[in-house]
């Protein structure tokens, strides 16, 4: 499938002279909101989570530079499609390949791994059957065909555990660094073997709640923490990249009544809400949940229009924020438009773990809603209306169905007309009123000579591969 990305990559330099330095032996300290109280590769998240777990384990395939399909744990001269119909598959590991507790990944960890993978990722087709060919190797029969078989397979769910391994409170794999150290405050990595092709073997996430705790933890990357804006003066002393990310952001509101939900959608527009929010986040105008270059993207054909913002059966709405940049934006709003408003709103301020409850649970709420997706692919977007973890109890008809097909698609023209009903079905819902595309600026200290790498479309860096004070 072919897929075309805008990325906005544009880097300046602080007129400041005075050049930060990392300390410690090249530790790399991670400012984040909170921390996941167990690792699960298996259901990845795009935030502190998958920042974590992109760096504990490996995909199954990953994408070179050039755009090849290559991967750490399989032997790419062996791993192939068996026919031209592609519903067989080999899969061979790499010979004396080992999981960070130094045993040895054998076929059986892989075909477990697999079968997981298969049950949490809806886009994959279903194994008829899988049987060993070898004891380094792996034939795979799918239900249908699927030329993207490979490419789906690089996410991080897609990693191989140690069987047995995956619902243990640390899960056994396979990465570039391996926890040594899991607290309520902290996450602690430490470089593996020679996976670690950078400068910085140690990793610590920390929780950091106030911008102040960025100079108290010596924190080197604080750009993830939605809490709060970057400090200036760590911006004065630090490399900015600026670009755009596949990421967008919607009002959610989550009330079961539809016409509810569009009077309310219809209030928040008609009072501007938008550039209230673009005074603490910098967003690109889009068309929907899907960020511009992805299938589907373009503008939907079928809108129907919201009702007046009137009165209506509606008494309170409830509306949940959590941190200043969030909190900000709706209390900015509801500072200078709440009067106009034909209806009372309840203002609620939550720690991020309720803020999660609150989102997942099936109270009418209204929020600020995230939306990316752990691989470069539409379906990645939609998963929380309808997976099993679903952060909205709200049914919207046929866009599982329109999901699927584009899913299971393996022609472009196809895949993109049912993402675009998708997107009309989740805008027609009432459930989302988009705002708009992300775009980032990134602060990273200077001594790290190699931020190129960071032309990343998820905003997360590989910090096995950065470098200090040298190309």
């Amino acid at each position: 499938m072919k897929i075309y990305i805008l990325i906005l990559f544009t880097l300046f330099v602080s007129a400041c002279s005075k050049e930060s330095t990392i300390s410690d032996g090249q530790v790399f300290r991670v400012g984040v909101p909170y921390l996941p109280k167990k690792i699960d590769p298996r259901h990845n998240y795009i935030n502190s989570f998958h920042y974590i777990n992109t760096h504990l384990f490996f995909p199954l395939f990953s994408m070179s530079i050039t755009g090849q399909i290559e991967s750490r744990l399989l032997d790419m001269s062996k791993t192939r499609a068996t026919d031209s119909e592609y519903r067989n598959f080999e899969l061979c590991l790499n010979p004396n390949i080992h999981f960070t507790d130094n045993s040895p990944i054998t076929v059986y960890d892989l075909e477990e791994s697999l079968k997981e993978t298969h049950a949490v990722r809806f886009n994959l087709q279903k194994i008829v059957a899988i049987k060993l060919t070898s004891p380094l190797c792996l034939h795979v029969e799918l239900e249908n065909k699927d030329a993207q078989y490979f490419h789906k397979l690089t996410t991080i769910q897609s990693t191989i555990l140690k069987k047995g391994t995956s619902n243990k409170e640390l899960p056994i794999g396979l990465g570039p660094y391996l926890l040594i150290s899991n607290t309520p405050e902290k996450v602690v990595l430490k470089s593996f073997e020679n996976y670690v092709e950078g400068d910085f073997k140690k990793i610590e996430f920390i929780i950091v709640k106030e911008q102040n705790d960025t100079f108290k933890y010596q924190i080197t990357d604080n750009n993830h923490n939605y809490l709060f804006n970057v400090p200036d003066a760590f911006k004065k002393e630090s490399f900015g990249i600026k670009r755009m990310l596949l990421k967008t952001y919607s009002i959610l509101i989550d009330y079961k009544n539809e016409s509810s939900r569009k009077v309310i959608r219809s209030c928040l527009k008609e009072r501007g809400i938008f550039h209230y929010f673009t005074e603490n986040y910098s967003l690109a105008e889009n068309d929907g949940l899907l960020p511009k270059g992805l299938l589907g993207s373009d503008r939907p054909e079928k809108l129907t229009k919201d009702p007046l913002c009137q009165k209506s059966e509606l008494k309170n709405v409830r509306l949940i924020c959590t941190g200043d940049k969030m909190c900000n934006s709706f209390k900015n709003f509801l500072a200078q438009e709440s009067k106009h408003l034909p209806f009372k709103i309840t203002f609620e301020q939550v720690s991020s773990e309720k803020y999660v409850q609150l989102v997942q649970s099936s109270e009418e709420i209204v929020t600020l809603m995230g939306n990316d997706c752990i691989d470069q692919d539409s379906s990645g977007f939609f998963e929380g209306l309808y997976g099993k973890e679903r952060y909205s109890n709200i049914e919207i008809p046929k866009l599982k169905e329109s999901i699927i097909k584009a899913a299971l698609s393996d022609n472009d023209e196809e895949k993109a007309k049912y993402y675009r009903l998708a997107n009309e079905f989740v805008i027609n819902s009432g459930l989302m009123l988009p705002l708009g595309q992300v775009v980032v600026e990134q602060y990273y200290p200077k001594s790290i000579s190699n931020l190129r790498i960071l032309n990343s479309t998820m905003g997360y860096p590989q910090i096995n591969l950065f470098k200090v004070g040298h190309e």
